[in-house]
């Protein structure tokens, strides 16, 4: 069987995902990068997009996990996903969450 980054060695990837979703950090991921999301356990009750079809290896990331929509962008609390053709409305969002978490510490 071929190595594939949603596998244990990406392990501690997952930890870290799993350690900032417990802090409430922003999470955002793009194209393909929601199933880690979603392999770390943080997709399971969020609404979320992706660029994956299940022909796509990755798909597995994110089968049965969360609520899918078929958008360009969606938003779910602290977590931002994107289809991979919508990178600038992605970048955006992400400045603009960015933006207002640093306003609201001040």
């Amino acid at each position: 069987m071929k190595w594939h980054w949603l596998q244990p060695p990406a392990s501690p990837l997952a930890d870290l995902i799993g350690t900032m979703r417990a802090r409430n950090s922003l999470l955002a991921a793009i194209c393909g990068g929601p199933a880690l999301l979603g392999a770390a356990g943080v997709l399971d009750d969020v609404r979320c997009t992706a660029s994956l079809t299940p022909e796509d290896d990755a798909y597995a990331g994110i089968a049965g996990r969360g609520t899918h929509l078929a958008q360009p962008l969606v938003v779910d609390r602290d977590i931002i996903t994107a289809t991979g053709s919508n990178y600038l409305g992605f970048a955006e969002e992400v400045l603009r969450h960015l933006t207002a978490r640093r306003q609201s510490r001040r």
